[in-house]
Order: C-alpha cells, then structure tokens, then sequence
C-alpha cells in the first residue's frame, strides 16, 4: 500500500463571460467523502469528526460568495478529494472581435 497523506495545490487565471476569475484546485488523496453526505458538506455544523464545529467548508464558502465566488467540491473517490475555489479578479475579460 502506498503512504496517503499528499495534499496538491494548483492555482490559475481563467477567462469566464463575466471577467478573470482566480481558480486554485485543492486535491487529497485521502479515503474521500462518502457519496452520503457529499451533499450535507457545506451545511454550518455538519461535522462528522469527533471535535468538529462543521463550520470549515461553510465559513470558506461564504468567503467565497460574499467575494464575487464560490467554493465546490469538484470530485471525491476512494483515492481523494478535489475542491475548486473561483475568485473573480477586478480585470475585465476582453470582448469579442465582431467578424463582420
């Protein structure tokens, strides 16, 4: 069995219809969130630890929200987890050429 515990970090600007937007993607290779409560997970004080507050993914998603962005889960299976954050950024994305 191979040692679990790597954590990868990758972030990038993005192009959307609304402007740039800031994209960075958190990925783990951890056991990932049971398909049961993948849906509960950014519910304030769901936890399913022990001495959690359940109020991490919440609190990070708001921030999100109230900025312009979100927070979501992108993937989860048995070999980790992916989240995806988008922040928009005060730059503009650039209109289309018109070809006529």
């Amino acid at each position: 069995f191979a040692a679990r515990g790597q954590v990868t970090v990758a972030a990038r600007c993005a192009r959307l219809h609304s402007g740039v937007v800031v994209v960075v993607e958190v990925r783990d290779d951890g056991p990932g969130i049971a398909d049961t409560i993948q849906q509960r997970i950014f519910e304030p004080f769901f936890t399913t630890k022990a001495k959690g507050t359940g109020l991490g993914l919440a609190l990070a998603r708001d921030l999100a929200r109230i900025n312009g962005g979100d927070l979501r889960l992108r993937a989860s299976s048995p070999e980790g987890t992916a989240f995806r954050l988008m922040l928009p950024t005060r730059q503009k994305a650039p209109r289309a050429k018109s070809t006529s």
